[in-house]
């Protein structure tokens, strides 16, 4: 009992670090924050700090699990019906600007191509990849291969993020648009 007690006291510690460094990481960016930061911020000492985590990039990576996780979470739920209906709700995340910081600016500087398909093949590909597959089963979509079809609707909301995230006003409501009809037509494409 004293041990279950100690293991979540650890795990809740874990999660306020990659709380904190999230909220750090999205204000302040990867390079600005420093791990004095993180760790002052929950009144945590250096020790208690690296008892969770050995380095700023070990948490940025595991913060990034994290939120990967939280971003998925609702995907689970939907089926292919509710996918295309809601699919675009992914380009408002350019709205956040945390999201941005992180995602956009930050993550490829700090994290290895391996690391980032990592955290891609943990979550959204894994759940991408079921939502086609229960597609094909119902007869939604065409019988595709469902690894590279799930890789490229990553890579295409991946890059309509990072297209969108720079842009203002007028032209990113035309853009967004496009990207919509672009989409659009590829997922029309696979559909019987």
């Amino acid at each position: 009992m004293i041990m279950s007690l100690k293991v979540e006291q650890g795990e809740e510690t874990k999660r306020q670090i990659l709380k904190a460094a999230r909220k750090l990481f999205g204000k302040k960016g990867y390079n600005e924050t420093s791990l004095e930061d993180i760790y002052s911020s929950l009144k945590l000492t250096r020790g208690a700090f690296y008892h969770h985590f050995s380095s700023k990039k070990e948490v940025f990576f595991e913060m990034c699990r994290a939120y990967n996780q939280e971003l998925v979470f609702e995907l689970e739920s939907w089926d292919w019906k509710e996918f295309r209906k809601r699919w675009q709700e992914n380009l408002d995340l350019t709205d956040d600007k945390n999201f941005v910081q992180i995602w956009i600016k930050d993550l490829t500087s700090v994290l290895t191509t391996k690391e980032m398909n990592q955290l891609d093949e943990e979550s959204i590909e894994k759940t991408i990849s079921i939502l086609l597959e229960n597609a094909i089963r119902k007869g939604s979509i065409k019988k595709i291969p469902i690894k590279e079809t799930s890789q490229l609707i990553i890579g295409m909301l991946n890059q309509s993020l990072l297209l969108l995230s720079e842009l203002e006003g007028d032209l990113l409501s035309k853009s967004k648009k496009n990207i919509i009809k672009v989409m659009d037509m590829f997922l029309d494409s696979l559909e019987i």
